[in-house]
């Protein structure tokens, strides 16, 4: 553990029971997991990932969003890559529009874009080639008190 105890000079640290900790081993019940914490949510529903997603999955995942939305007070916040969940059509920010519509103030979207890639830079650099100059990739998933972090 001392190997990381600079960490605490940057962000509280937490402590965590291993009892507590569950290890999901496959993409199925990573995304089951997240819709059930969807689901189960009363207060808040904060999701950060690199994008979305297009496919049938991602669009369960945003029905289930709807849903929660519509039956409980629960707040929903997601954070997203910009370069990544803008990048084709349909894309990420199309797929969330009819919440942002309809759930003003209680579907929050926000899109990172990287300060590396800015003026003559911004304007040089495709689509897909400007996502090298750096991206928002954290994969962490919080439901109520409950969150997930994603490795990979």
């Amino acid at each position: 553990m001392n190997r990381f105890s600079w960490l605490s000079t940057y962000s509280r640290p937490f402590a965590i029971s291993g009892r507590n900790v569950e290890v999901i081993d496959t993409p199925h019940n990573f995304f089951e997991t997240l819709k059930e914490g969807v689901r189960n949510a009363r207060k808040r529903i904060v999701m950060s990932s690199l994008y979305l997603g297009t496919g049938p999955r991602e669009a369960q995942l945003v029905d289930e969003i709807h849903t929660s939305l519509g039956e409980r007070e629960v707040e929903c916040t997601l954070l997203l890559d910009h370069l990544r969940g803008l990048r084709g059509n349909p894309n990420s920010y199309t797929m969330l529009q009819n919440l942002l519509d309809q759930y003003d103030g209680r579907f929050r979207l926000y899109l990172y874009h990287t300060p590396n890639l800015r003026g003559l830079l911004k304007q040089v650099f495709p689509a897909r080639f400007n996502e090298v100059m750096g991206l928002q990739h954290m994969k962490i998933y919080l439901f109520d008190d409950s969150f997930l972090i994603k490795r990979t």
